[in-house]
């Protein structure tokens, strides 16, 4: 049944009538995708030697444990942001003969190969075989790596059950930035605690069986989620919500620009897309925190300059690049208004 599913959707993937417009677009994709993984893979192969040689004293996995937490945390947000949930046409399956069963578990299943999932292996699989030819302990570096794997899946399937919920995301934010700041200021030591938790999984293997209890219960939650939704009454049903407009009076100061702004305000909060472009913004503000506290930058103008150029203009490099393409569809009825076009410009 699975092998049927993959066959039906490469059969909608090449039969789509945007498979040969964007094929050149899917070519482009394939070649960042392909240098990511090669990065990952290389970062993975020496990042041993690199953390040995920069910290003689300290073990490099001790290190990488001791950051972790700050990973998982990051890769939860970043998975909000940008990991696109796997779909699939179910509504014509649900008047055959098939097990809805089937269907959420192959949704569920195809989401564990998703490109975030796998990005990761590439940099812990290498690094555990450093760490096994560097005559680590073979049992403590599987189990470790069993339960990074673990993670990785059950961050997966939590983003599942948070997608789409901004208090989640206020939520997960804030807990990284309170890590952050506990161990800036020295509130807490976030990096030895969050160290000795992993290295307890390294000293002793069955800590790892912790990570298969969280996939599982995660997993099960996903699924009955998903199996009281797969009726076809709630697939054809219309989905009713509340409209909620906000108070944006505050931009009628600009005058003739203010429907303008304040129309494109409510189509970017409106669209997932560009309200993950606003949020992945934000990001910017923190770019800074690498060059601005460091004090190799501390003399280089230049470098000053490069890093103040993104903290401040985050959003414009980010939303600005898509304007023309987003806005060209509506050129030819604002032309008609009785309105300056230069002003719109």
């Amino acid at each position: 049944m699975i092998l049927h599913f993959l066959k039906l959707e490469w059969k909608q993937f090449i039969r789509s009538a945007s498979f040969g417009k964007s094929i050149a677009l899917k070519i482009i994709m394939g070649f960042f995708v392909l240098n990511f993984l090669v990065s990952f893979l290389a970062i993975g192969i020496g990042g041993y030697y690199i953390l040995k040689k920069e910290f003689p004293e300290q073990d490099p996995l001790q290190i990488l444990n001791s950051y972790l937490l700050f990973v998982i945390f990051g890769d939860l947000i970043f998975r909000y942001l940008m990991q696109k949930l796997p779909v699939m046409q179910i509504k014509p399956m649900l008047t055959l003969p098939i097990k809805k069963s089937n269907l959420v578990h192959y949704v569920l299943g195809k989401s564990s190969f998703s490109f975030f999932n796998i990005l990761g292996l590439f940099f812990y699989i290498p690094f555990s075989i450093v760490l096994i030819k560097e005559d680590y302990n073979i049992t403590g570096v599987l189990a470790w790596l069993f339960l990074i794997i673990l993670i990785i899946q059950s961050s997966n399937f939590l983003n599942f059950l948070i997608n789409k919920n901004k208090i989640a995301l206020g939520v997960i934010s804030l807990i990284l930035l309170g890590l952050i700041g506990s161990q800036k200021f020295g509130v807490f030591d976030v990096v030895g605690s969050g160290g000795t938790l992993f290295d307890t999984v390294y000293t002793n293997p069955v800590y790892a069986l912790i990570g298969v209890v969280i996939l599982t219960f995660l997993y099960q939650i996903n699924y009955k989620h998903l199996r009281n939704q797969v009726y076809l009454d709630e697939a054809v049903a219309g989905k009713i919500e509340e409209a909620n407009s906000a108070d944006l009076s505050w931009a009628n100061k600009f005058g003739a620009l203010a429907p303008f702004i304040k129309n494109d305000i409510r189509l970017i909060w409106r669209n997932k897309r560009t309200k993950t472009v606003f949020l992945m913004s934000f990001l910017f503000l923190f770019y800074g925190l690498i060059f601005f506290t460091n004090d190799v930058y501390k003399d280089s103008l230049p470098m000053l300059m490069f890093a103040a150029l993104f903290v401040t203009g985050g959003f414009t490099l980010n939303y600005g690049q898509f304007i023309p393409a987003w806005d060209s569809a509506h050129y030819k009825m604002l032309m008609s208004q009785s309105f300056s076009y230069r002003k719109f410009l």
